[in-house]
């Protein structure tokens, strides 16, 4: 029996699908899920419509049942300017654009054609619809060849709203007391949602500590398992030596719940934003602490795959980590554009300076104390620098000055005076300082700058 093309292309349903929920909400999870459906459906045989015309060179696809075929596949530009195969999932989709002659191949025939072809960048499903491109970079980890590069494509830190005790993951992560037997809050949800069978097993545990983990089954979740942890109680108006230490132990819930999940063979976990609610943690402090852990874990555990869910309650915790992430990102395109060298000089001499700042900002709190203080060498028996019993995140007058230096640079003109001009504001009114008071200057610098408020040029 003859078969159609539309039997040939069975089983394609599945990737339209994912290609429409990256559509619905284009993040990374659902590019993963797209080449999760291109992955299965290629071990199961699945062909696409290819778009090519018969040739004598260009491409060599060998069937072994039949004859040597050849085919000079049609190619289209991609939104970046680069070289893409053209690949179609039904029919339907090749019929919205241009006429033009393709192919049924198994997507894995697709897929070795682009590992060959170096002239090409990808494969573009359905351009004429919802198109999406598979990079070069995912043949390997298509094709099997590089665990790691597997794992690296489908490990992300993903961030979404939600109730964690609707998520369908393998594991969420409850944020407990030191008890283990419920509370307020995530804890007494998870434990509402999970039924009396959760307490009942949370009693055998003999508690837990603060910044360890311990797991159990989920019982009436959607998750198979919970892992409990204890996060720190964030110390109000305690010591830089204190909130170091909070944030250590808020860091190894993280860590050691994902260690413990990793033990577990769990490869999808959620978290929700421990130690936010009844302990007080700050969200714009628990935030970093919480997205550093998770992705330094997946670079210590490049070769195991885990999707890591960040669930937020409310939309106050996802405008945090929208707001840190897109920090993040502003400061990843700088660094992209200064190694290739695609930033304007003032952009890269801007970025060097807030990247001053924001060094300076986490060590204010130890650099601000007398060296009798500091025990490690070489600071020990040294003598100097008086507190100024500052908290993290301040400032001093180092990032002040190039606060002051990178607002001359915004106005559009950067010239010596017009930064003195902004140095002497500081100097006088508190102009770029974190409170609005200067609490700290250097003798030259004072001198220099009340020099220039006398007249005195300041390159002489």
């Amino acid at each position: 029996m003859k078969l159609s093309i539309a039997d040939l292309l069975k089983g394609t349903e599945e990737i339209e699908t994912a290609i429409a929920d990256y559509y619905g909400s284009k993040t990374n999870q659902n590019a993963s899920r797209v080449l999760e459906a291109v992955k299965k459906q290629m071990d199961q045989g699945t062909r696409l419509l290819v778009a090519a015309s018969p040739s004598a060179d260009v491409v060599n696809i060998n069937d072994k049942k039949k004859q040597e075929r050849r085919f000079r596949l049609n190619r289209l530009k991609s939104p970046d300017g680069r070289e893409v195969a053209v690949a179609f999932t039904t029919e339907t989709e090749q019929k919205k654009g241009k006429p033009t002659s393709a192919i049924a191949m198994p997507i894995k025939d697709v897929i070795e054609m682009l590992d060959q072809n170096q002239e090409l960048s990808g494969v573009i499903i359905n351009p004429w619809g919802q198109r999406f491109i598979i990079p070069r970079q995912s043949v390997a980890v298509l094709l099997g060849k590089n665990s790691a590069a597997q794992a690296a494509l489908q490990s992300h830190v993903y961030v979404e709203k939600g109730d964690i005790t609707q998520l369908a993951v393998e594991c969420i992560v409850n944020a407990a007391n030191e008890s283990l037997l419920g509370g307020g809050g995530v804890d007494g949800a998870i434990h509402k949602a999970a039924g009396p069978k959760l307490l009942e097993e949370c009693m055998t545990l003999g508690g837990c500590k603060t910044g360890e983990a311990k797991i159990t089954k989920g019982y009436d979740l959607k998750a198979a398992h919970i892992i409990h942890t204890v996060g720190p109680v964030y110390p109000e108006g305690g010591s830089a030596e204190d909130k170091k230490k909070a944030s250590e132990l808020l860091a190894s819930c993280y860590l050691k719940s994902l260690d413990l999940a990793k033990a577990g063979n769990i490869h999808s976990i959620a978290f929700p934003a421990i130690s936010t609610g009844a302990y007080g943690y700050p969200l714009g402090e628990a935030v970093p602490i919480a997205m550093s852990a998770a992705t330094a874990w997946l670079r210590t555990n490049k070769d195991y795959i885990m999707q890591i869910i960040m669930c937020c309650k409310d939309d106050d915790v996802l405008s945090e980590y929208r707001n840190f992430l897109g920090r993040i990102s502003e400061l990843n395109k700088a660094t992209a554009a200064a190694r290739t060298g695609a930033a304007p000089e003032k952009d890269l001499a801007r970025s060097a300076f807030m990247g001053c700042a924001l060094g300076d900002a986490l060590g204010v709190p130890y650099e601000f104390k007398t060296r009798e203080e500091m025990t490690a060498e070489p600071a020990a028996g040294m003598t100097g620098h008086g507190t100024h019993d500052q908290p993290e995140g301040t400032w001093s007058d180092d990032s002040s000055m190039i606060f002051a230096a990178v607002g001359s640079m915004n106005s559009g003109t950067v010239n010596y005076k017009d930064i003195m001009e902004n140095y002497f504001k500081w100097r006088m009114y508190g102009e770029y300082t974190p409170a609005g008071e200067m609490f700290d200057i250097g003798n030259a610098t004072d001198t220099a700058i009340m020099n220039y408020a006398r007249g005195t040029d300041p390159l002489k």
